[in-house]
């Protein structure tokens, strides 16, 4: 009964949350466009009919049409998911040219952090496709730089930002006992997780902050509504994953290790005396494959298995570095010392995946881990490594990390 009722609580409550938000539709343009780009496609359609979303993402005469014409063309734009129109880029260039010109533009984004934000998204994605934003980032990141008073939006301001000129503003985290700010810093993450990427959590119970999101009265403004509404729904998938695990959830995992590299112990000198210094060395695989275990065995337990042994061929024994039973899924540890190392791993990768899939009931994916500890980084190679092997049905992805920064150069430990 219990799930029942929870389940219409959160029904009743979307639904008046999209109510909020639908009612608004139509009177400040930005708002429309940052609602496509942080809303999922099937709220979007719950509030906006075909007609309005075409009215809005059609550019229509691309003659300058003010502040709130061009910050809804830049989340348009910033939306990785469309391909821009020509036409859409140039009434976005002609629109921020004109922008820069008018004093009153400066004045009017002072306090407007939603057509803030629009117009960096519009201008990183311009960057992307080639174009110069030299001046227009400039322009922009003074407009971030200078502030302003202190509102529950502040967190779109950081975020364009970092969006043009990282410096670590998103870290300054929001504040753990405001529904609002947690509300809208987990909506901007599932809307731009790039620019989250090594940003840790805030620190929040999940489940006051969703008692908070479904108890308390509904907010009157179409922004704070639709955070809370993506907020909803982050949590529950959050909570969902955390029930069931996927082959992508263990990738998302493995690509968190560089960042779980942040603290790595290597001390120059003990912190007491008559010990000696912390140094946490990784020098081969096998060490690769303790630490990897140490990070998967508290989420997978028993279905995490090392140095297994699958089915036979002819007179070799293949054995499995890592594998998660649940998930069908093995997860082979290579190591490159050199940058000649990443065309040996696509080599002996592609040897592997001929030898352990005989029995699909028992294993059928695979997830390749490099770690480079070459002394000299060479990030070029990655992308090529990845490339070549994600083209084998059988690998679900490449995960490459760099060794922690603190850890000396091989001749050297």
């Amino acid at each position: 009964m219990v799930p029942v009722m929870i389940t219409d609580l959160l029904s009743q409550r979307r639904a008046a949350l999209l109510h909020v938000v639908q009612d608004s539709y139509g009177v400040v343009l930005q708002t429309d466009a940052w609602l496509l780009r942080v809303l999922p496609p099937a709220d979007a359609v719950a509030f906006m009919t075909p007609v309005q979303i075409g009215t809005l993402t059609d550019i229509g005469d691309v003659s300058y049409a003010g502040l709130p014409r061009v910050a809804a063309l830049g989340y348009l734009l910033g939306d990785s998911n469309t391909t821009p129109m020509a036409s859409m880029v140039h009434a976005f260039q002609e629109g921020m040219g004109r922008l820069m010109q008018r004093p009153g533009s400066k004045r009017a984004l002072t306090s407007d952090d939603v057509a803030l934000l629009g117009i960096a998204d519009g201008l990183l994605r311009i960057a992307h496709l080639g174009g110069d934003i030299a001046v227009a980032r400039q322009w922009v990141v003074s407009l971030v730089n200078e502030g302003g008073i202190p509102r529950w939006s502040d967190r779109m301001r950081s975020l364009a930002g970092e969006l043009l000129d990282p410096r670590g503003r998103l870290h300054v985290l929001p504040a753990q006992d405001s529904a609002d700010d947690l509300a809208l810093d987990l909506s901007l993450r599932a809307a731009w997780p790039a620019a989250f990427h090594d940003v840790p959590l805030p620190t929040f119970k999940a489940e006051e902050l969703l008692r908070v999101l479904i108890t308390e009265p509904v907010p009157d403004e179409s922004e704070r509504s639709a955070a809370w509404l993506r907020c909803i729904d982050v949590l529950i998938r959050k909570a969902a994953r955390q029930l069931t695990h996927t082959v992508p959830d263990t990738v998302h995992i493995l690509q968190s290790v560089q960042h779980a590299f942040k603290r790595w112990p290597y001390e120059q000198e003990p912190h007491r005396k008559g010990i000696l210094p912390v140094r946490w060395i990784i020098d081969n695989e096998y060490q690769v494959q303790s630490l990897l275990w140490a990070i998967l065995y508290p989420i997978y337990n028993e279905s995490l298995v090392d140095e297994v042994y699958v089915e036979d061929w002819s007179n070799k024994k293949p054995r499995i570095d890592l594998g998660i039973t649940s998930l069908k899924l093995i997860i082979e540890v290579k190591i490159a010392r050199s940058p000649r190392d990443f065309t040996e791993i696509e080599e002996q990768v592609a040897g592997d995946v001929g030898l352990y899939f005989k029995n699909p009931a028992r294993f059928n994916r695979m997830v390749v881990f490099v770690y480079d500890d070459c002394d000299e980084h060479h990030p070029e190679k990655y992308d090529s490594l990845r490339n070549a092997l994600i083209q084998r049905e059988e690998i679900e992805d490449v995960v490459i990390v760099r060794r922690p920064s603190r850890l000396p150069n091989q001749k050297t430990r």
